[in-house]
């Protein structure tokens, strides 16, 4: 009886994380390579929540079952990186029959990602893994073939790194045999099996939703993260007045700031809608700040001073961007923000004081801000994983002076400098994580 209850609780146990939903067969994907048919199946569940599993051909003699699946939150971006495979392939093919085709072999641009199974004793999984895109011409005594291939690479088991497969891998040889996977695949198509099968709980999601604008930018919600680094080339700083609620004390006349070896990193988030974008970024920052200041103290005599600041700070930008331009995991963009500046203990020394007032260096002494609100913008590159920005930032100075007023019955430190902007080109480079 012992006995029997171990293997009840197993069988539940298996029956329970099995992560296998009940599949039917919705079509096949015919592989022109061997001649065989593969089994595509769906799995459903309610709100709209399926998986199609694509079964594929492989080279690996020990595994040969195996695939790809496809998740309804993957769906459509899997849909729109077929469809730009089949239309470079088209381009690629024109391109060669013009003998304008340098290499035979040639890796598309195209990011995408779903997850793998392969069958040995049990199932075994790998999520999120990044598919190839490949395009390769094949000449031989029969002619010329062009193929468009989809390879999951090699990958091993989810639960179990020992069991590794050689991949499993889509294969065409003309933009017929792709549009007829598509038709296979197609939401018109699930919806219809859905339908068919008296499936009630299943409620599939408008394709409007889905579908892209007539501007051809993506209407679903993405999200992208990774890391990002940048350096600024300083401009100087901004003109400025001066304050007169503080004349009677002193006025600024002049001042020149500059940021020297000023590098920041970190990491960013971006979510997608259309053609707009939202990105936060997590900054350090860290860098070195001159500044020479001349001005007219209480007595009305010139007083020359300059100072070296290091910079220690946590930027956190708040980009607001639009897609210019978008096309085969490439895009421009512009986008403007603020920027919160939080002080991480920036420091800064006197490097030369000339008066020939009574005003002494020790009437005069640094106030740094603990929180500033600058401001960027700019314009940006995307080309696959890598992220380039070119930015005009623009900041209040982080390094401000206070002056000893004595006149009268006064005893006060006027901020002589308060408001005064640096200037700044920023250029970063990110690499996408996700």
């Amino acid at each position: 009886m012992k006995r029997l209850c171990s293997i009840v609780v197993f069988a539940v146990a298996a029956f329970l994380f099995n992560p296998v939903d009940a599949q039917e067969k919705i079509g096949s994907y015919h592989c022109p390579l061997n001649g065989e048919n593969y089994d595509i199946s769906i799995s459903m569940k309610g709100n709209g929540v399926y998986s199609l599993w694509i079964n594929a051909y492989s080279t690996d003699e020990k595994y040969p079952f195996g695939g790809v699946i496809i998740r309804e939150k993957g769906y459509f971006e899997f849909i729109d990186n077929l469809k730009r495979a089949r239309q470079e392939y088209i381009d690629l093919v024109k391109t060669d029959k013009a003998n304008n085709l340098s290499q035979g072999r040639k890796v598309l641009n195209i990011n995408s990602k779903a997850d793998a199974y392969f069958r040995s004793s049990s199932w075994n999984f790998q999520y999120k893994l990044a598919l190839v895109y490949n395009f390769e011409k094949v000449t031989d005594s029969l002619g010329t073939n062009y193929f468009l291939e989809i390879s999951t690479g090699k990958f091993n088991s989810y639960t179990n790194v020992e069991q590794k497969t050689t991949g499993y891998n889509l294969i065409f040889t003309s933009v017929d045999e792709i549009d007829n996977f598509l038709n296979i695949i197609s939401i018109e198509k699930i919806n219809a099996y859905a339908e068919k099968t008296g499936n009630q709980s299943f409620v599939i999601k408008d394709k409007p939703l889905h579908q892209k604008p007539a501007s051809g930018k993506p209407a679903t919600l993405t999200f992208d993260y990774g890391v990002i680094a940048g350096s600024d080339a300083s401009l100087g700083t901004n003109k400025t007045v001066a304050d007169a609620s503080i004349r009677d004390a002193c006025t600024l006349l002049t001042e020149n700031a500059t940021f020297v070896n000023h590098f920041s990193a970190g990491a960013f988030a971006r979510a997608n809608y259309k053609g707009f974008y939202f990105q936060p970024e997590f900054l350090y920052s860290s860098g070195v700040t001159k500044y020479a200041l001349y001005f007219q103290d209480m007595h009305n005599q010139g007083v020359n001073y300059s100072k070296t600041g290091t910079l220690k700070q946590l930027d956190i930008p708040l980009m607001i961007g639009y897609k210019l331009w978008e096309k085969n995991n490439q895009n421009l963009r512009a986008f403007a923000g603020p920027d919160l500046k939080f002080d991480l203990g920036s420091k800064e020394s006197a490097d030369f004081f000339s008066t020939y007032s009574t005003t002494t260096q020790n009437d005069i002494k640094t106030v740094i801000p603990p929180f500033r609100a600058a401001f960027q913008a700019g314009v940006g590159y995307d080309f696959w994983r890598i992220s380039m920005d070119l930015r005009y930032a623009a900041e209040p100075n982080p390094f401000q002076t206070s002056v000893r007023n004595t006149v009268g019955d006064k005893d006060s430190w006027p901020i002589i400098d308060k408001g005064v902007l640096i200037s700044s080109l920023r250029f970063s480079i990110g690499v996408k994580l996700q």
